[in-house]
């Protein structure tokens, strides 16, 4: 997974994560346990299996589709947010 934020007249970075670190089995129960902890009663609560099973479809889509785009951001000022799986 790629993050790029870039600003016109600014620094721009980038930030790579390794997608099977990010999308592992223990990666699910921290975000479980996070959601539970701290989102607001409203949001949906989602278990670790339901979790990892999402990590797992998108693992099996970043597969099937190289550099898909998640989001793409451009303001009227220059600034541009890109996440690419």
């Amino acid at each position: 997974m790629r993050i790029l934020v870039r600003q016109k007249g600014g620094p721009s970075f980038w930030l790579g994560l390794p997608t099977r670190l990010l999308f592992c089995r223990t990666t699910a129960r921290l975000v479980s346990g996070a959601l539970q902890k701290y989102a607001p009663a409203y949001l949906p609560r989602y278990t670790p299996q339901q979790l990892h099973q999402l990590f797992l479809e998108l693992l099996r889509i970043k597969k099937k589709y190289r550099r898909l785009e998640l989001l793409d951001i451009r303001s009227k000022d220059g600034a541009v947010v890109r996440i690419r799986l």
